[in-house]
């Protein structure tokens, strides 16, 4: 329970400890919080970010409602702030990459205009001081706009002069004007035709459509005007949510994603409701959502989620991972087969494992990655996976590919086939003019699973019962069962199973079935233009969607 942790978190500071994403500082008074400590610069990029955002702000008003608020913590508030507003100045050592980052800047206008909601009746001199702080930060902000970055930072700017101008009326009025626009102008440049948010990241998705939430509340509450754009925005927004909710309405951990950064996922849905942006607006969950590349194979509570599409835009590859063509598979309900996450933004060695083609469950050609990674931010030269999807009442078929290039040339080409029916997936993979002998599949399993070998098939149950199922590999020389690690969290470690599966090249069909079934009748045969799926006797066919000789399929 986040507002558990909250309070956790508001004592141990007021103990002298402030601790977040799994690092911990020894602070002592709070009153007397060194800011610029030596030691703080020496924490992880994210780490400084949340300091300097006033992460505790959020804690409190997140942890408590005000009159179940013990007083000894918003003391230990009241000492925190004032140490941030007597020890803060604009124009020092570092400051733009410091203490006044506009992304933290904005953080923290958000944060104070929350706190001084929640104080006003109950603490007016507390809360006329932290409009005070709230006021020097948005007179900062209005003068540094980050046009430059971008992505989610644009947005969280535009929100929190929204919020800043609402706070303070007819003064703030240009704070709102400048609020709105940049709302409306990100609006247009950022959301995919499916209301994906394009730096495809559903941590970040949810980070910004609870802003339009925000701001439409905001606009609603205040009387002012409601753009019609900024309203479908977040209409079309709620509605890719909801039809990529997972079995267990957590988070898919697709690119830079991280479970208890942002509003869970259903509290996110019921904030829409809450605003009025759900009621008779959102309709049918969507099985595919195209443009961003996003397809459910399977009904219910056995599904698999692959991700067909490309990565983020092409200026601004920052939160894109090399996941082209990988799944996550949900039995039961449950996780089975899962992405990474991400640790932190430190450019690093776990850095670029999380972004690399081996973290995710996909082919790894040789030690190439489709996309070359530069350190923990940029991408070279990119490919476009395409895909498409067929159905009818009891089976799906996706079927996507993507090539890799380099100065011009086509190094290989990978293509998969995944095959679906009540219970089961069968994933077939080829490349074409792969440059070495090593083909590998990885298979990344949750934490929870146990997994063993039952001949040539591999078993998978998790630890609470919660489901189980057998993996067969297909066509493949060597299979190894080993560990990866795992990211949930950031600056949270998990070491997790995962099966390495090497292709024979020479076989006719590689890939892998998966069934819930203990002991499948199941047989694959592939053809040069079909496959063949039988299940108890009874035959599945499907056309191969995708060919090499085939134009691009639109996606």
């Amino acid at each position: 329970d986040l507002r558990t942790t909250y309070q956790q978190k508001l004592s141990e500071l007021g103990n002298g400890t402030l601790s977040m994403l799994g690092q911990s500082f020894e602070i002592g008074e709070t009153a007397s919080f060194e800011w610029d400590h030596d030691t703080i610069v020496s924490y992880p990029p994210l780490w400084r970010l949340h300091l300097h955002a006033l992460e505790p702000v959020n804690w409190l008003v997140c942890g408590y409602a005000v009159e179940d608020c013990p007083e000894e913590i918003v003391d230990t508030i009241r000492q925190f702030l004032q140490s941030w507003d007597e020890n803060i100045v604009i124009g020092g050592t570092q400051y733009l990459r410091r203490d006044w980052i506009p992304h933290a800047v904005s953080l923290r206008v958000l944060r104070l205009c929350r706190l001084y909601a929640w104080l006003q009746d109950s603490l007016p001199t507390f809360a006329d001081r932290v409009q005070r702080i709230a006021f020097k930060n948005a007179l900062f902000l209005e003068n540094h706009v980050e046009h430059d970055v971008g992505g989610n930072h644009l947005i969280e700017n535009g929100a929190a002069l929204l919020m800043a101008g609402s706070l303070f009326g007819e003064q703030g009025r240009r704070w709102r004007k400048k609020g709105i626009s940049v709302l409306e102008k990100c609006a247009g440049d950022q959301f995919l035709a499916d209301g994906g948010h394009f730096e495809r990241s559903p941590m970040y998705h949810i980070l910004v459509l609870q802003r339009y939430l925000t701001a439409v509340d905001l606009l609603l509450a205040t009387g002012d005007d409601l753009p019609e754009l900024i309203k479908q925005t977040a209409v079309d927004a709620t509605r890719f949510l909801r039809s990529l909710t997972p079995p267990d309405e957590r988070i898919p951990l697709l690119n830079d994603a991280a479970f208890d950064e942002f509003l869970p996922l259903t509290d996110c849905l019921r904030y829409a409701e809450t605003v009025g942006i759900v009621t008779g607006s959102i309709g049918r969950r969507q099985q595919s959502l195209d443009p961003s590349g996003y397809h459910w194979l399977g009904n219910g509570e056995n599904r698999v989620l692959v991700d067909g599409g490309p990565v983020g835009p092409s200026h601004l590859p920052g939160h894109s991972h090399n996941d082209m063509l990988s799944i996550m598979l949900w039995v039961n309900g449950a996780r089975i087969l899962t992405d990474t996450g991400a640790y932190d933004y430190v450019p690093d060695t776990t850095r670029t494992y999380v972004r690399g083609v081996q973290a995710h469950n996909t082919v790894q050609v040789g030690e190439y990655e489709p996309i070359p990674i530069g350190g923990q931010y940029l991408m070279g030269r990119r490919c476009t996976p395409q895909s498409r999807v067929s159905r009818d009442d009891s089976q799906d078929h996706f079927a996507g590919w993507y090539e890799r290039r380099e100065h011009l040339r086509s190094v290989y080409r990978h293509q998969r086939d995944i095959l679906s029916g009540d219970g089961w997936w069968v994933v077939i993979d080829a490349v074409d003019g792969a440059p070495t002998e090593t083909l590998t599949s990885n298979l990344h399993f949750h934490p929870e699973i146990n997994l063993h070998p039952d001949g040539s098939d591999y078993r998978f149950q998790r630890t609470d019962a919660a489901a189980s199922g057998v993996i067969r590999p297909l066509g493949t020389e060597t299979v190894t069962r080993t560990t990866s690690p795992y990211f949930p969290r950031f600056g949270d470690r998990i070491e997790r199973p995962v099966l390495r599966c090497r292709y024979d090249q020479t076989a006719g069909c590689t890939g892998f079935l998966i069934t819930t079934e203990d002991d499948p009748d199941i047989d694959i045969e592939s053809r040069p233009d079909d496959f063949v799926v039988t299940v108890q006797d009874q035959r599945h066919e499907f056309d191969r969607l995708v060919s090499k000789n085939d134009q691009q399929p639109s996606t």
